[in-house]
């Protein structure tokens, strides 16, 4: 007997692009950048433009009709495109830089919104089904992002401070 995977519509208030896609594409740049090692791309001006860009255009593919996880894999890809095409970053650094910034936050997600919903005894569907709840349960996920970018830099940091060679 085959069994299908649902088709979910993501919906969510317009607040929702400036609340979470953003923060949230912002956060993958500055994850990707540092796994690549890559400090020198990260500006104000390129960090804007990946997170304004790369936001609006992941709002807008949450909505699209397709089955769970197909976005995130959609998304991806952008993302890949824009760091190769915008910043001239070769595609198999790209690649790596996506992969791994979009991991953390899939594992961060999945961490932390299991722990919020034995925490507070919330529905998984009850949760999906509520804005406020959806967009606080996954404030920690993109504190982990940003976290481990600051860490990340602090150590690549100080290993060049001590004159270590980085190892890529």
């Amino acid at each position: 007997m085959e069994q299908t995977q649902e088709v979910i519509r993501f919906e969510a208030p317009f607040s929702f692009l400036f609340l979470r896609a953003i923060p949230e594409v912002i956060g993958i740049f500055l994850v990707g950048m540092a796994v690549i090692k890559e400090y020198e791309k990260i500006t104000l001006r390129n960090t804007l433009i990946f997170g304004l860009s790369g936001g609006i255009i992941v709002y807008f593919i949450r909505m699209l009709p397709v089955k769970f996880g197909i976005h995130s894999i959609i998304s991806m890809i952008i993302y890949m495109f824009i760091l190769n095409l915008y910043l001239s970053i070769e595609l198999k650094k790209s690649i790596t830089a996506m992969i791994s910034a979009v991991a953390l936050l899939a594992i961060g997600e999945w961490i932390s919104i299991t722990l919020m919903l034995k925490i507070t005894g919330y529905d998984l569907n009850y949760m999906l089904s509520n804005d406020l709840l959806r967009l606080m349960f996954g404030l920690p996920s993109l504190a982990i992002l940003y976290i481990f970018c600051f860490i990340k830099y602090k150590v690549d940091s100080n290993r060049n401070k001590r004159g270590l060679k980085n190892v890529d």
